[in-house]
This record gives C-alpha cells, sequence and structure tokens, in this order.
C-alpha cells in the first residue's frame, strides 16, 4: 500500500476573534487602573463632601434650634420675673387694703407708682369721670420727671364709649377711625409711644380709667402685665365698695342715735 507522503495539515485552535484582539502592554494596563483609582476617589471625595454638606446644614438646624430655645428660656425667665414683680406689687396693694386708715387717694397712688416702676413706664394715671361734662379728668397720675404729667389732657367721654365692654385697650393698636383724629396729635405732642387703658368699675360705662403710658418704645403690652392691671382695678374697686359701705354703716348708725 502506498504511503501517503502529503502531510496532513494541523487544525488551528485559536480563535480567529481573538486573534484580533490588541493586547495591551503593562503601561496601558497600569495608566488604566491609575484612572480607575482616580474615578474611584472623585466619587469618594464627591460623597465625602456632600456628607459634609448634609451635616453642616444639620448643624445650622441644630445651632438654630438651640438659639430658639434659649431665646425661649430667656423669655420665659424675664417672664417669671415680671410675674414675681407683680404678684409682690397686689401683694402691696392688699396689704395697703387693709390698713383701715388708709385713704382712696393714697391707695390709688401707691398703685400707680409702684406700677409705673416695675413694668419701667413713663406714665401711670388714674382718670375719674366727670358725669356732667361727659369727661375724663387725670386725677391722680405718677410720672417719670423727663417725660412731665399729661394731667391738663381732658378725655371726651363719646370716646371711651368706643371701647365699651372691653378689659383692656392698647393705643395706637386699637385706634379706629373716630378715636384716631381725637388721639394722634395727643400721642405726638407727649411722645407716647404706646397707651393702654384699664377701665374702673363697669367696663361698658367705666366711672374710670387707668392708664399706663410708654415714652420710650412701642410696647405690646404682655397678657401677664394687663391681667395684672385688670387685677389692681378690681382690687380699688372692692376697696371702694367696702369703704362706701363702712360709711353707709356709721352714717346709719349716727342717724339711730339722734333718733333715740
Amino acid at each position: 500500500m502506498a504511503k501517503n507522503n502529503k502531510k496532513e495539515k494541523v487544525k488551528s485552535t485559536k480563535n480567529p476573534s481573538l486573534s484580533k484582539i490588541k493586547l495591551k502592554s503593562a503601561d496601558e494596563v497600569s495608566e488604566f487602573t491609575e484612572n480607575e483609582n482616580f474615578i474611584q476617589i472623585g466619587k469618594e471625595l464627591a460623597f465625602q463632601k456632600e456628607e459634609k454638606k448634609k451635616r453642616a446644614a444639620e448643624l445650622i438646624i441644630a445651632n438654630k434650634e438651640l438659639v430658639f430655645q434659649n431665646a425661649e428660656k430667656e423669655k420665659r425667665a424675664a417672664e417669671l420675673i415680671i410675674k414675681s414683680k407683680l404678684n409682690l406689687l397686689k401683694a402691696k396693694v392688699w396689704e395697703a387694703v387693709s390698713n383701715k386708715s388708709i385713704e382712696r387717694a393714697d391707695l390709688i397712688n401707691l398703685m400707680l407708682e409702684e406700677a409705673g416702676n416695675i413694668l419701667n413706664i413713663s406714665r401711670a394715671a388714674f382718670l375719674e369721670l366727670d358725669e356732667g361734662e361727659k369727661i375724663y379728668v387725670t386725677k391722680y397720675q405718677w410720672y417719670r420727671p423727663e417725660v412731665g404729667s399729661t394731667k391738663k389732657v381732658l378725655i371726651p367721654k363719646k370716646y371711651v364709649e368706643q371701647y365699651s365692654g372691653q378689659d383692656s385697650v392698647q393705643i395706637p393698636r386699637q385706634l379706629n377711625k373716630i378715636t384716631r383724629l381725637f388721639a394722634s396729635p395727643i400721642l405726638k405732642l407727649y411722645n407716647i409711644k404706646s397707651y393702654l387703658a384699664v377701665p374702673f368699675g363697669n367696663k361698658s360705662n367705666p366711672i374710670g380709667l387707668f392708664s399706663f403710658t410708654d415714652c420710650m418704645q412701642e410696647r405690646v403690652w404682655t397678657d401677664l402685665e394687663i391681667e395684672a392691671l385688670i387685677d389692681l382695678s378690681k382690687i380699688l374697686e372692692s376697696f371702694s365698695i367696702q369703704r362706701e359701705a363702712e360709711k353707709m354703716l356709721i352714717e346709719s348708725e349716727e342717724n339711730i342715735r339722734v333718733i333715740l
């Protein structure tokens, strides 16, 4: 049998597609790795930056909350101090009322002076209604020397009636078209920034007014302050009723003795 002299071709096991792939050099591989590292570092830095921004925002919010809390604490502390002083004022007034020899004028002057000093205001006054003239006249007044007196100011009853039934009135906040025409020139003349009036007696038809004036600032009177000043008005009313009853009793006893 004749030998086949032709050599069999050895089939290549190489994948033709792989032969086309250009292998990267060591330098190229190193550069690629470095780029990947830089990208990863960049992402990490970006993440850290965002975290810092987030943390900074949280710190700002926390700081604002802390400032708010401190402000509230200071406000609360100031309110407690005022409340304590106002309670002391009422205690002094009640102590004075228990003194059988004290006169009504002395009691009112005590109220005005103590309230003026405690509230750190410019003036405190008590006005009485002249029913015949239909005007409120300043009967008693405490004031700081630098601001002077407003005793010459007369308040027509028709303007007070604009606020009939109210426990207190804050001027200029509660001025209306009618009262503004009367009050504005007076506020300007006496440099009054804030004015608080509290009725004495029947608040729908008061026989008197307590007034409190601040010439230093446009003041927002707190509920604590207003309530305390309303209490002072009620104390004086109670005192006046008691003294009037005592006076009537004495007169009645004298009439009985005359008859007998």
